[in-house]
Formats: structure tokens, C-alpha cells, sequence
């Protein structure tokens, strides 16, 4: 979603995303609840697991869902350190979007 983006693109989300920590066996997103935002994994390790599969995620990978819709999380992800993150909420995510037409085309295009 944002590899090869304008770097205007790419400045304007990282000054939406928010510093989050989380503790040991915390669970940052839930299977089967709203979409709402993004994280993107500054340190440490988290698990993803669904009722058929469990993956390990680590620095510098994400999870969840841009942009919201009505289908549900697929993934409970639990923090299995002390861990820090950076998130993107659907709603700035969407105002940065407006900024933006052209990527927004693009994301609806590569969604489609």
C-alpha cells in the first residue's frame, strides 16, 4: 500500500501515525471486530492466529485493515513482549487520502 508512493504521500502518513506500547499477552486486535485501523511494528514480536493457522510478526512487519469496510477482522494478534508500535486510524488515513487524489484512485483500483 505505500511502496513506491509519492514522498509527499509517504511524510503526510507519518505524521498521523500514533506511538502505542502494549505488555506481554496483550491483544491488540480481536477476530471478528471492526476494522478500524493499522499497525505497523516498531520492536518486538507479535502473534497471529486464526482458528486454522498462528504466525509470528516482528519488527518492522504490519497487520490490520485500511480502509475500513464491513467485513471483520480475520486475526486475533496478541503481543508476546513488551511491545511498540505505530498505528494508523482508518479516519486520518482517509483525510490524508483527500489530500491526495491520485493515490486514492490508485488504492481503489489495486482494491477492486
Amino acid at each position: 500500500m505505500l511502496k513506491n508512493r509519492d514522498v509527499n504521500f509517504l511524510n503526510t502518513v507519518l505524521t498521523q501515525l500514533q506511538f502505542e506500547v502494549f505488555q506481554e499477552a496483550d491483544i491488540i486486535i480481536r477476530q471478528n471486530t471492526s476494522r478500524d485501523r493499522m499497525f505497523f511494528i516498531e520492536h518486538r514480536q507479535f502473534l497471529v492466529k486464526t482458528d486454522f493457522f498462528q504466525k509470528e510478526l516482528i519488527d518492522g512487519d504490519y497487520f490490520g485493515d485500511l480502509p475500513p469496510d464491513q467485513r471483520k477482522r480475520l486475526a486475533t494478534v496478541r503481543a508476546m513482549t513488551i511491545c511498540q508500535l505505530l498505528s494508523l486510524h482508518a479516519d486520518s488515513f482517509q483525510q490524508v487520502l483527500q489530500a491526495f487524489p491520485n493515490v486514492r484512485k490508485d488504492l481503489e483500483m489495486t482494491a477492486q
